[in-house]
């Protein structure tokens, strides 16, 4: 039985590949289909057998409309691939190629092939919803990365919850509780894709040149990135930092300075749905986390004493942080975590044991 896992974007922007691949006992029967969109080195899986890389520019900044050439060559290299090497069964990491190729996989792969929801992209488009509603009746099972975004799919008991947990992370769990916690100033993190400026202008303008605040930015500087690195020029702010891109092991090295993770955006956008990376670095290394009011993971850190939910938009906002951090009581938060990690482990167990019968 052959199986192919296809991903939309480079390996190491991935991570919840190894949900996946931590599952495989025979490599030879996996292989790896994935777009390398800016042709730099990436670093394949240990446990799979061949991978197929489409080679082609694209910056993710691009509006949808020059986003279609660049869909169409990877719809193009994909369907090759399928078409020669005649899989039993594929994964798809991402609601977007699972749409590109919908029509192939529903004739030729109908409960044959898992659906990874990453992520809420175009479902506000009727057909597109639509489309992706059939791919998940369809499949043999669709892992959704967060409970908010079930609004946009249909009711299916085929629907479970997977989790960005790296299970390397784990052999540091706790690790910020090794530092001690009274900190002047407050050092706050963000890592991952930096975008939505907006809000990080606010953020920046509110923090900017406060001594009791620290913010940090590490991540690939896009676009985005550059226009808040040019408005900390403009408005000669000397304490946001920007570190530029990092490898995933290289979080260890920045966790034991960081206080609070900045894990705020914009309200009514569908991040608010979203359950982000650094929720389950929060919750493994102990760090307490910082959420936009009303998002998902803005109530659940709120439900799990995991963090706290704030409005950057506040006259309160440097007050709310200030107030929340001297509040903690650390043994309590140490607990916390424990226990809201223990819920996610047995999610993610009973996912791979999903996986495990798929393959």
């Amino acid at each position: 039985m052959k199986t192919l896992i296809i991903g939309f974007t480079k390996i190491k922007y991935m991570p919840y590949l190894s949900f996946y691949t931590d599952c495989v006992e025979n490599s030879e029967n996996v292989d790896l289909l994935y777009w390398d969109r800016d042709a730099t080195t990436d670093i394949a899986p240990n446990n799979v057998n061949r991978v197929f890389k489409l080679d082609y520019k694209m910056s993710d900044d691009l509006p949808l409309v020059k986003k279609v050439k660049g869909f169409i060559k990877f719809r193009k290299f994909a369907l090759g691939v399928l078409k020669k090497n005649h899989y039993d069964k594929i994964i798809l990491l991402h609601s977007t190629p699972a749409i590109l190729l919908s029509d192939y996989i529903l004739k030729n792969y109908s409960g044959k092939f898992i659906l990874d929801y990453r992520d809420v992209t175009y479902e506000r488009i009727g057909l597109y919803k639509k489309r992706v509603g059939q791919l998940v009746l369809n499949s043999f099972a669709t892992f959704v990365s967060s409970e908010g975004f079930c609004e946009f799919l249909p009711e299916s008991d085929k629907i479970y919850i997977s989790h960005n947990l790296q299970r390397s992370s784990l052999a540091y769990k706790g690790a910020r509780a090794n530092t001690p916690r009274e900190q002047n100033p407050l050092r706050i993190s963000f890592w991952g894709l930096i975008r939505q400026v907006e809000i990080n202008k606010q953020i920046i303008s509110v923090l900017k040149n406060d001594n009791r605040f620290q913010l940090h930015y590490y991540g690939r500087e896009q676009q985005q990135a550059l226009e808040l690195k040019s408005f900390c020029e403009s408005e000669k702010v000397d304490n946001v930092f920007f570190h530029g891109e990092y490898l995933p092991e290289e979080r260890f090295d920045f966790i034991p300075e960081t206080d609070i993770i900045h894990n705020l955006y914009e309200h009514g956008k569908t991040e608010g749905l979203a359950m982000g990376n650094k929720y389950y670095d929060g919750i493994v290394f102990g760090i307490p986390l910082m959420c936009s009011v009303e998002s998902h993971m803005g109530n659940r850190v709120l439900t799990e004493n995991t963090g706290f939910a704030c409005n950057p938009y506040s006259e309160s906002f440097k007050d709310d942080i200030l107030n929340y951090y001297s509040s903690i009581n650390w043994t309590d938060f140490e607990k916390a975590c424990e226990k809201a990690l223990e819920k996610v482990l047995e999610e993610y167990d009973n996912g791979n044991k999903i996986i495990k019968s798929f393959l």
